[in-house]
């Protein structure tokens, strides 16, 4: 799988103990915290994962996303989870 280790933003961590997979034509990309399995209390989702962080509702994260002129439509797709992962884990 292709994906991302960082910091959970959940919990707080300091270890690299979550990864963003970036999934494929079958698996949406998704998320998971090793450490503290926070992706089973928020949602492994990219929606769930934003929601959480950002604090917004699901039509704010996809305004935010389109701020980021990430359609909705594509929000699953490989390339824009990626880019959306590395900008959100920048904040």
């Amino acid at each position: 799988h292709n994906g991302l280790k960082f910091s959970c933003p959940i919990h707080g961590s300091d270890s690299k103990s979550a990864y963003a997979y970036f999934g494929n034509d079958i698996y949406p990309p998704n998320w998971k915290c090793y450490s503290n399995n926070c992706h089973e209390k928020v949602g492994s989702s990219l929606i769930s994962f934003l929601k959480t962080i950002l604090k917004k509702d699901y039509q704010g994260c996809v305004e935010w996303l389109k701020d980021l002129d990430i359609q909705p439509d594509i929000i699953n797709s490989v390339t824009k989870f990626n880019q959306t992962a590395k900008l959100t884990l920048k904040r």
